[in-house]
């Protein structure tokens, strides 16, 4: 209840499956980092204890190294950049970085930059910048590897039980945190 999870669509799906209070959850399909920065004020309006990032997907869907717009030093300054205006705004909440996960095969046959690679770039300039920023790093995506039962036709988005799992491995880092 004095969590709030800022993402997109996958974040959405806390809400679609009722798992958490839509009031909680700070998310549209198609977010990326940079949209996380126009949602500070309503987070600093809820004042949670706990912030959830879960962003990153976007982000590589849009990537391309030859845009200088959308490059991963890009992501990696806009990233810390909103951990760290969160945490001007709220200076005692604790923030959870959720790594991005991978995709299925189909999902990069519609995306050439949805690759695993590409993810994994994304997901080693998270953990980095939670190291840098003390925000906790929580790795979902090594519980659900080769999980393809847990994903949508899409092979982006995912079913009930990957919440089930997202849920109880954010909990079990939040506890080791206590």
């Amino acid at each position: 209840k004095n969590t709030v999870f800022l993402g997109d669509s996958i974040t959405e799906g806390l809400i679609d499956y009722e798992l958490v209070n839509e009031y909680n959850v700070i998310a549209e399909k198609g977010d990326n980092v940079k949209d996380g920065m126009s949602k500070i004020e309503k987070i600093k309006q809820i004042n949670p204890e706990i912030v959830v990032l879960f962003y990153g997907m976007n982000d590589v869907i849009e990537f391309d190294g030859l845009n200088e717009n959308l490059t991963e030093d890009k992501f990696r300054e806009i990233y810390t950049s909103l951990i760290n205006n969160i945490r001007s705004e709220l200076p005692k909440v604790k923030i959870y970085a959720i790594s991005p996960t991978d995709v299925m095969s189909n999902a990069i046959n519609t995306n050439y930059s949805l690759t695993h690679v590409n993810i994994s770039k994304f997901r080693n300039i998270i953990k980095e910048d939670c190291s840098e920023t003390n925000a906790t790093y929580v790795d979902v995506n090594y519980k659900i590897s080769n999980r393809i039962d847990l994903y949508e036709g899409d092979g982006i988005h995912f079913k009930y039980e990957f919440y089930n799992i997202w849920l109880e491995t954010l909990k079990e880092s939040i506890l080791i945190g206590e």
